[in-house]
């Protein structure tokens, strides 16, 4: 036999016996690179797909502890098969339904849906006790007082134990009696308090005495309808008892600062962060306080002929000594003389613009473009300075429509948003003091003007002082801030409000949250409330008072929806 042959005949032998090893370690290497092995490849293949999200209806709710709700959600899924979770232990959830559990708050969700956002407020007051320096007193708005802050809770994560902090009086009409005031609280750093805000940690808390209220209810309710119509910042608020140096001072609502923070008002802060004149300003419609032109400035009405949607002319005085003119104060910190002008003739300026296109059918901008250009905002405020009036550096734009003109300058969807809000909450205070609204021309800002965080409604619903509840038939907007009213005049703004009531008035299932919440805190905090009553001699008792507010909540509603549904 040949060395060829023999030599085939042992490459034969070879493959044969390599070949099997060969396979089985390319298809091990197969299975390795696609990472899966054929019981794997088989579980793929019989594998049940992942769940449909589920869309929560509602963005926010508050409820009791020990208080159930059944959310409403979508979702093109099988219902009972929906996975819940919820972000803390505060509540539980089962097939859409929140059982409230302790105070706190959680991020509700299924199945990688949308978040619901449960704040729970306690079924037992917590308790913030002040210890001041000495037992020093506190008398002044201007003036703070060095002390140490406690919190008890029901909830053990937000017991707090003799916390540095400072305290003053705070309030307008509140700091005028000589019954229970109000306070303001500054920690010495950064605090939350009972989980608020998502619990978000800032210096400066308020304490309400709602000493105007007897029913204890408006703020609250007002806080809690808030977040289920605006996307804007809105305070969170729970009831606590308060102490002051070992005395029980009564039932008192703990409420967030409305301030420019980056967990409230989120924008820059001219002055505080920048010296530019393209930076954020905060304003709030302020006729309370005595005149300071370092801080203050009038945005005139006088010569403007100013009518509701129903041609009813403008009446109210926001100024002093029945001058028809908003006075407005700057919320910033540390500002400079140039921030202060250049921010009131912005805001005078945007104000005509919202007038002549309203009124006079005229599209007005800024001569000097900084909202593009942020290195003319010097221009603007030099000629209007050199002239002292915001015309100057106005002029009829060749471009923009009436309704584009108030459009490149104000946020329409928060404008839309503070409307409703208002409307419901017939505030009288909405159109001299307590209102708030900013804009954020910095780099990063929207650099239109917002509207947002709603405060002060103890005079709500009522005539100021009384308990003689507005008609819950008609506009509010002949005794409203001019903000408010004036845009309503136009066909375009109206059919907004039209289309986002439709939408928040479904999502909130009619508002039946705030009903439900007005029963359970005068139920829940009887106790509370009636030695609240006796201890600051309070003449109406507040459950006599809840069912009226109750009613007139349930018809004012009823009556705005029937006169939106155009």
């Amino acid at each position: 036999m040949s060395k060829n042959v023999i030599r085939s005949l042992i490459c034969l032998l070879l493959i044969a016996l390599l070949l099997p090893v060969w396979a089985c370690t390319k298809n091990e290497e197969s299975e390795s690179v696609s990472g899966t092995t054929s019981s794997q490849a088989e579980d793929v293949t019989t594998s049940e797909p992942a769940p449909d999200p589920i869309e929560i209806v509602t963005p926010t709710v508050y409820l009791m502890a020990g208080e159930s709700y059944e959310l409403t959600y979508k979702t093109e899924g099988t219902r009972d098969e929906a996975v819940w979770s919820s972000s803390s232990d505060c509540v539980t959830v089962e097939n859409g339904v929140i059982t409230a559990v302790k105070e706190g708050f959680s991020h509700i969700s299924a199945n990688g849906g949308n978040e619901c956002l449960v704040y729970v407020l306690s079924d037992k007051l917590s308790t913030v006790t002040v210890k001041t320096a000495s037992g020093q007193k506190i008398t002044s708005r201007d003036v703070y007082v060095s002390c140490h802050v406690s919190v008890n809770s029901d909830n053990d994560e937000y017991d707090m134990k003799e916390v540095s902090a400072n305290i003053r009086l705070r309030g307008n009409s509140t700091f005028y009696t000589p019954e229970k005031k109000s306070y303001r609280i500054k920690f010495t750093s950064k605090t939350n308090m009972l989980g608020m805000n998502e619990g978000a940690e800032c210096k400066s808390w308020v304490l309400l005495a709602e000493w105007f209220d007897d029913t204890l209810l408006r703020d609250p309710v007002a806080y809690t309808l808030a977040p289920m119509i605006m996307d804007e910042y809105s305070s969170d608020y729970r009831f606590v008892r308060l102490k002051i140096d070992g005395k029980y001072m009564g039932v008192f609502l703990l409420a967030e600062q409305c301030q420019i923070h980056p967990e409230r008002v989120n924008i820059e802060e001219a002055g505080e962060e920048s010296s530019s004149l393209m930076s954020g300003y905060m304003f709030e419609v302020n006729s309370s306080d005595e005149f300071d032109p370092t801080k203050s400035f009038k945005v005139y009405h006088e010569p403007y002929e100013i009518r509701d949607l129903n041609g009813v002319l403008f009446t109210g005085a926001a100024g002093r000594d029945g001058e028809r003119a908003h006075y407005m104060t700057l919320k910033n910190n540390k500002f400079t003389k140039n921030q202060l002008a250049f921010s009131k003739y912005y805001l005078r300026a945007v104000f005509e613009i919202l007038y002549q296109a309203t009124y006079n059918n005229v599209a007005l901008e800024f001569k000097y473009d900084f909202i593009n250009d942020p290195s003319k905002a010097q221009r603007f405020l030099s000629i209007c300075n050199g002239d002292g009036d915001h015309m100057a550096g106005l002029t009829e734009s060749k471009t923009k429509t009436p309704q584009e003109a108030i459009e490149a300058v104000i946020d329409i969807d928060s404008l839309v948003n503070t409307y409703i809000f208002n409307q419901i909450m017939c505030n009288a205070d909405a159109f001299w003091r307590s209102f708030y609204f900013w804009v954020d021309l910095s780099e990063n800002g929207s650099k239109k003007l917002v509207f947002g965080c709603p405060w002060d409604h103890d005079g709500a619903t009522v005539t100021w002082s009384t308990f003689d509840y507005r008609a819950v038939d008609e506009y509010f907007d002949p005794r409203m801030n001019v903000w408010l009213m004036i845009p309503m005049v136009n066909d375009w703004f109206k059919e907004l409000v039209y289309e986002r009531w439709a939408e928040v008035y479904e999502k909130n299932n009619g508002f039946e949250l705030i009903f439900k919440l007005i029963e359970s805190i005068t139920n829940t905090y009887a106790s509370e409330f009636s030695a609240e009553q006796k201890l600051w001699n309070r003449q109406v008792a507040q459950k006599d008072q809840a069912e009226n507010t109750y009613n007139w909540f349930k018809d004012r509603i009823a009556w705005i929806n029937s006169e939106f549904d155009k």
